[in-house]
């Protein structure tokens, strides 16, 4: 049932290299957290925030944002007269980059459970091959924030009409 399937599946954790998607989706949600854009109670600690948004535990957001990147216990402070057409753009920047994300993670864990086609290959298989050396190069080496965003916004259409009017 799809009771089952969610409880499965929310209950192990991501682990290892991060997406690219992963990564853009990462920056964007410490940047609105910095400014103080997101919808979450004043002294939520980025840590558990990010590691709740991404299925993942603190350890692998410590892990990740170790040394000049650490995140230390930065606290969540919501930023007073903002305008509303800003907060209802930058959610719809973050859905964007949490689909993309998503999807990036749902074709990884997808492959082990997707039928076959007789010819060895698996449904799951099926993305473009540019996009596949993309994610590829990009799994092997660390990608700035920019060349992150930058990433997504190339393989999502809708992304990049939302960064432009942001």
């Amino acid at each position: 049932s799809s009771s089952e399937a969610s409880s499965s599946s929310s209950s192990s954790f991501r682990r290892g290299k991060w997406s690219a998607e992963e990564e853009a989706f990462a920056a964007r949600l410490i940047r609105d957290f910095d400014a103080g854009l997101l919808p979450l109670e004043n002294g939520a600690t980025l840590r558990a925030f990010l590691s709740k948004k991404l299925n993942c535990s603190a350890m692998r957001i410590s892990k990740k944002f170790a040394g000049e990147k650490c995140l230390g216990k930065q606290i969540f402070l919501r930023r007073s007269g903002v305008d509303d057409a800003q907060l209802r753009e930058e959610a719809d920047l973050l859905k964007r980059l949490e689909a993309a994300f998503l999807a990036s993670i749902g074709n990884a864990t997808s492959s082990h459970h997707s039928s076959s086609h007789g010819d060895g290959h698996s449904s799951a298989a099926s993305t473009s091959s540019s996009s596949s050396r993309e994610r590829t190069a990009a799994a092997e080496a660390p990608l700035s924030l920019d060349e992150a965003i930058e990433l997504v916004l190339r393989t999502d259409p809708s992304a990049a009409a939302a960064a432009a009017n942001g």
